[in-house]
């Protein structure tokens, strides 16, 4: 598996096609004076919006897209793609021995201790997972530092679960299914 982390902030996962309207910390959005800025310059931006997050996961406005930020603590972060759902995992390690051992129980998470979060509109195949604090006109020129996600467009449901199958051992699973609802109407 691949892991990526930030570099503090939360990470965001955004359609490679609405790269060019996300900012990060570099330009400034049209925002109230009074906002608490996170950014350099004092000026609130995309990234200080991402910031506001409360929780583990948050859905945000990015252009006409939505854009999915991974809220909370920054962990290192890896995808897993569920063939047979059409959906996948990802995956933020919380603690562990090793990544064998977390890969090792990724497979027996129960159905029961996943929760639903939100709902998350994709629009084209490919999404990227990054640093929220980087523009997203320069997330492609640094391929290290993202994700490259392959998805269906359409309604997913992602339910979260917090798991920690022994004392030595802790993930925070967010769970991509297919939504049944309208594309429209969640």
């Amino acid at each position: 598996m691949r892991w990526i982390s930030s570099e503090g902030g939360p990470l965001l996962l955004l359609d490679e096609q609405a790269l060019d309207n996300w900012g990060g910390v570099v330009d400034p959005i049209a925002a109230s004076l009074t906002e608490k800025s996170w950014s350099p310059g004092g000026k609130p931006t995309d990234y200080d919006r991402a910031c506001r997050i409360d929780g583990w996961l948050g859905v945000i406005a990015v252009g006409a897209a939505q854009g999915l930020v991974l809220g909370d603590e920054p962990m290192q972060t890896a995808w897993v793609p569920l063939s047979t759902e059409g959906g996948g995992m990802m995956v933020r390690w919380v603690f562990a021995e090793s990544e064998d051992e977390s890969v090792d129980w990724l497979g027996k998470i129960p159905d029961a201790i996943f929760r639903p979060e939100c709902l998350f509109r994709v629009e084209g195949p490919t999404l990227l997972l990054f640093d929220s604090g980087l523009a997203g006109r320069n997330v492609k020129s640094r391929p290290e530092e993202y994700l490259s996600i392959e998805l269906e467009p359409g309604l997913y449901e992602i339910e979260t679960a917090i798991y920690e199958p022994d004392e030595r051992t802790c993930m925070v699973v967010h769970r991509f299914k297919r939504s049944g609802a309208l594309w429209g109407h969640p």
